[in-house]
């Protein structure tokens, strides 16, 4: 971690726990959208999507400035993908991490032993999903795979505590062949 990144997760964690003492005397009944939000927090964290469910904790930690019981929702999921940020199935890529691209070889491309060479190009306004995905492949039966496969990549900050960083126009290249190995981007 760069030390703006650390820098920048210390502040995050400082602010985020600077007013445990208001958390602990808090004897509100948290919100329904708060209970919702902890299971699909739990759910994200137990997938193994640990980054992008950090970033969300705290950025619904600082939206829920004055529901104490909501708030506290959050700073457990933040801690809790604090602390599990090393067994995330996330990866680094440029400057975010994202969960892994599951690409289905076309049936009727691997029946005839047919590979393809494609770019991936796409937007990162916010964490999540990627925007304006568009490919362009020498095969055009890699073309959906890879698109509904784009559409299950979450992208988060590279760690936890950091921000994220929208940008636009990003690419990568993919190479399929007829022996199914390494696919990588």
């Amino acid at each position: 971690m760069s030390m703006k990144s650390g820098l920048f997760a210390g502040l995050a964690a400082t602010t985020l726990f600077a007013a445990p003492a208001l958390a602990q005397d808090c004897t509100a009944t948290p919100s329904d959208g708060a209970l919702e939000s902890q299971a699909q927090l739990n759910t994200l964290l137990d997938d193994g999507y640990v980054q992008f469910a950090g970033y969300l904790a705290l950025v619904a930690y600082a939206q829920s400035a004055d529901a104490c019981a909501d708030r506290q929702i959050f700073e457990q999921a933040y801690v809790r993908a604090s602390q599990s940020e090393d067994s995330s199935i996330m990866v680094q890529w440029e400057n975010w991490s994202r969960s892994p691209l599951d690409v289905r070889y076309p049936r009727a491309a691997a029946n005839d032993g047919f590979g393809s060479e494609c770019t991936v190009r796409f937007d990162l306004p916010q964490a999540g999903p990627a925007q304006n995905v568009n490919v362009d492949c020498t095969n055009p039966l890699f073309k959906s795979p890879i698109r509904e496969g784009m559409r299950q990549v979450m992208w988060a900050p590279p760690h936890v505590g950091e921000r994220f960083t929208p940008a636009e126009d990003l690419s990568f290249d993919l190479s399929f062949s007829s022996v199914i190995q390494d696919w990588v981007f």
